[in-house]
């Protein structure tokens, strides 16, 4: 499932929620996790999430770019959150990723304005460095 706002499509319309609904009917009867790209769109994406809690078990939300409070709000129904090089394109991306428990991230390939750089995988290890110190 994708969800992505552009400012020319600023609102979740009546066709996207109802495809987004045979989609969980399927992911219902699968028992599958649920795939969701969510770029600038997770107040729509948590809306229809809820809306289908009964429906799925887990999942991912992929690129994620979202605010800590999106990504908690994710984490809580159960779902990962995926990350890739869209995801990390800010400090406050960043920041937020920092906030998050390692053990529910998903690092992703992409499209190549979305890979991570050399700088970034850098950034990465040396957070992951001193994560891993932090709990000698």
């Amino acid at each position: 499932m994708m969800l992505k706002r552009y400012s020319s499509f600023p609102k979740l319309t009546p066709s996207i929620s109802r495809n987004f609904a045979l989609q969980f009917e399927v992911a219902e009867k699968t028992k599958l996790p649920l795939f969701l790209h969510c770029r600038n769109a997770a107040t729509d994406l948590l809306e229809i999430l809820n809306r289908h809690r009964d429906s799925y078990t887990s999942g991912v939300v992929h690129s994620f770019d979202g605010t800590y409070k999106e990504a908690k709000s994710f984490l809580d129904l159960g779902l990962y959150i995926g990350l890739n090089g869209c995801s990390l394109k800010t400090d406050a991306n960043l920041e937020v990723v920092q906030k998050l428990p390692i053990d529910r991230l998903l690092i992703e390939t992409g499209k190549w304005e979305c890979l991570f750089t050399a700088s970034f995988i850098f950034e990465f290890n040396t957070f992951a460095t001193l994560f891993r110190l932090s709990l000698v």
